[in-house]
């Protein structure tokens, strides 16, 4: 396991893998669980092969702005146990938003 971090899409919340199997090949997955239904996205990737690729393709999963599997108290947390995002934004101009407080960019900043 080379990552194991936090993910969100819009306001649904899961995990983002990433995976080195012992012949150099890479697999990226995402896994959210959405109104008690199991989301997974995985992208495989031989040696050598496109990071990019990789990651554009895992990241495409997509859904609607409306569906959160947390509750607004659940967000508010969350964003509230992340300062050191507090004032930074995206590059449309919103504020970020953490994927979880274990979100690397919650860390402290050295």
């Amino acid at each position: 396991m080379k990552v194991n971090v936090p993910a969100r899409i819009y306001q649904s919340y899961g995990r983002q893998l990433t995976i080195e199997g012992a012949d150099g090949n890479r697999t990226m997955a995402g896994v959210f669980d959405i109104m008690g239904r199991l989301y997974q996205i995985e992208a495989k990737v031989p040696r050598g092969g496109s990071e990019f690729e990789l990651t554009r393709f895992q990241q495409s999963l997509v859904f609607d702005r409306s569906v959160s599997n947390r509750t607004p108290e659940q967000i508010r947390a969350i964003r509230e146990g992340c300062p050191g995002l507090v004032g930074v934004l995206n590059g449309a101009g919103n504020p970020v938003n953490p994927a979880g407080l274990d979100d690397p960019r919650c860390q402290p900043r050295r």
